[in-house]
């Protein structure tokens, strides 16, 4: 999932809206395979939504994963006939293309590495130690507490070769190899999807979330 961030200069009024619908027009014929939505920039929409990053949110749970996806599909075809309503969208990424990082223990054993080490190392290295080890620095000036992480930056890390040049250290600091020395890579996908981490009681769980068409503000109340 890719996040882009835009900016309108100051006095450009309904122009904004102008500029989305016309990415809503442009981007799905370019491309074709991806999904696009819009999330509220402005903070008085973001509380009205209670956190989330649309206004409606419908959650389908159930154990049946194809079963769940399916379904999850067919109500989000049946929302997007509703007028009024844009961005519908199931919220998880299904087969997701994700590189497998297989680690050879024996010989990770061998110089004193353990998969948690490597999966401690990576972690770090791609995602920021803000997990594995948080710390924080308290401003003294306004008593503000601000968190401190450090991570590679990722134009470093810009191939699988890049990464297989990664630097796998242990908990214990004794040893240090490279991922290509520990580890083989190979491309597959994601087939768990974005609702591995929303798994309550062993029920799979999907969303499907969906906005209002964006009009000129003179014409707001008119959208239902």
């Amino acid at each position: 999932m890719a996040r882009f961030w835009s900016r309108s200069n100051p006095g450009i009024g309904d122009l904004h809206f102008d500029y989305i619908r016309a990415l809503r027009r442009e981007l799905p014929q370019r491309f074709p395979d991806l999904v696009f939505f819009y999330q509220p920039a402005d903070i008085v929409s973001q509380i009205l939504n209670f956190g989330l990053p649309a206004p409606i949110d419908i959650q389908l749970v159930g154990q049946n994963r194809a079963a769940n996806y399916a379904l999850a599909r067919r109500v989000a075809e049946r929302i997007e006939r509703v007028p009024g309503l844009t961005d519908v969208h199931v919220h998880q990424v299904v087969a997701a293309p994700a590189l497998r990082i297989n680690v050879d223990r024996v010989r990770a054993a061998q110089i004193g590495i353990s998969q948690r080490d490597v999966a401690n190392s990576l972690l770090a290295s791609l995602a920021s130690s803000s997990d594995q080890a948080p710390n924080f620095w308290l401003n003294p000036q306004n008593g503000v507490s601000y968190r401190v992480a450090v991570q590679t930056p990722q134009y470093r890390i810009d191939s699988v070769d890049a990464l297989q040049r990664e630097p796998i250290g242990a908990a214990s600091g004794s040893a240090q190899q490279l991922l290509a020395n520990l580890a083989t890579l190979e491309r597959g996908s994601d087939r768990h999807g974005g609702d591995a981490l929303q798994r309550p009681a062993r029920l799979r769980r999907l969303r499907e979330r969906a906005g209002p068409r964006l009009r000129r503000r003179r014409a707001t109340s008119g959208v239902f």
